[in-house]
């Protein structure tokens, strides 16, 4: 296992990519914090994913919240070895009748039509095998490098 006696705090991890990466992560062996706004699913999400997984809440935007993640996450684990700051969010949701046709148009040739050369949508395997090998020992000579995981959309 390429993460064994790895700590790794994943932020915006009880869903999705984030998910996918804690879960990624925890089946390569690291010990992983499972960070969230979302407590409830932060602690679902953690139970799914290992025994050696914790559940924090956390306000990104807000210092207290990061502080007290990363205190529970060594209190728990010893240290932190693995940072994954996924947590993020986008244009509001609404109903679909209620967005705009032009919106709706630029949404999908930005995010549907344009230059994705290998023709579909990064999955969260993508993402969370990508940030993988970035923790791992195996990428221990790249430092601050961008990996784009895009299927050729940037070149």
């Amino acid at each position: 296992m390429r993460l064994d006696n790895k700590v790794a705090l994943v932020t915006g991890a009880a869903s999705g990519f984030g998910k996918g990466i804690a879960a990624t992560f925890a089946r390569e062996g690291a010990r992983v914090a499972v960070i969230d706004i979302d407590e409830e699913a932060a602690r679902a999400a953690a139970a799914s994913i290992s025994n050696a997984a914790i559940a924090v809440r956390c306000d990104v935007s807000q210092r207290a919240d990061v502080d007290a993640a990363v205190k529970i996450t060594v209190d728990a684990f010893g240290a932190i070895d693995i940072l994954v700051n996924n947590a993020g969010m986008s244009h509001v949701r609404r109903p679909m009748l209620e967005v705009e046709e032009a919106e709706f148009d630029r949404l999908m040739a930005v995010n549907v039509k344009s230059t994705v050369p290998l023709g579909r949508f990064a999955t969260i395997d993508d993402v969370a095998n990508a940030a993988l090998f970035l923790a791992s020992d195996e990428a221990s000579f790249l430092t601050g490098n961008v990996l784009e995981v895009d299927g050729g959309r940037c070149v």
